[in-house]
């Protein structure tokens, strides 16, 4: 299989992140996958997303991982998402800035439970898998949602059925200023 890994960033990606992609990147090869990684770096995320989707087109992806420079995640991540066989799954973890919600919400507020596979209105983009068709339906706004602001993220997931992995989530950190022992 073919997978682009797509970094959008400004001029920094945090070493944790750097290491954790570097073993990810290191196990997912040696069960036999082609990686390919991309960095975009602008001020405007939707913008380096777009890019880093167009690049995957160009590269004829199979499969496209979004990872956000500061989140950390174990080596075997990319593939337990793989395990799924969904068109898009990925993990919801804490934002990391206060009040420290949740980035991921279900339908009718319903929580996100510690284990298991569960579908998701939204998730962030952290760290998230996009396989097949879904790859070139992957284009980035920002927008009001009724009465809020929404996010390139959010926007995208509404329109298509995205999956959540409970379990892997538990094992992902979004750097920042998070307090030790907040896990969503």
């Amino acid at each position: 299989m073919k997978i682009v890994i797509g970094i959008p960033s400004g001029d920094t990606i945090y070493t944790d992140c750097a290491m954790s992609l570097l073993n990810l990147v290191q196990f997912t090869t040696t069960q036999g996958h082609q990686v390919a990684v991309v960095n975009v770096k602008s001020s405007l995320i939707q913008k380096g997303r777009t890019e880093i989707v167009q690049q995957a087109q160009q590269l004829d992806a199979d499969a496209l991982l979004f990872v956000d420079s500061d989140m950390i995640f174990p080596a075997d991540a990319l593939l337990r998402l793989l395990a799924h066989d969904k068109p898009v799954v990925g993990v919801n973890y804490a934002r990391r800035r206060p009040p420290f919600d949740s980035t991921g919400t279900r339908e009718r507020g319903e929580k996100f439970p510690s284990l298991g596979l569960v579908r998701a209105e939204t998730l962030g983009f952290g760290l998230l898998l996009i396989q097949g068709e879904d790859i070139q339906d992957t284009i980035f706004k920002v927008y009001r949602w009724g009465k809020h602001w929404t996010s390139e993220d959010q926007d995208w997931c509404r329109r298509h059925e995205v999956w959540c992995d409970c379990t892997l989530s538990c094992e992902v950190r979004h750097l920042g200023v998070v307090p030790v022992g907040v896990n969503y």
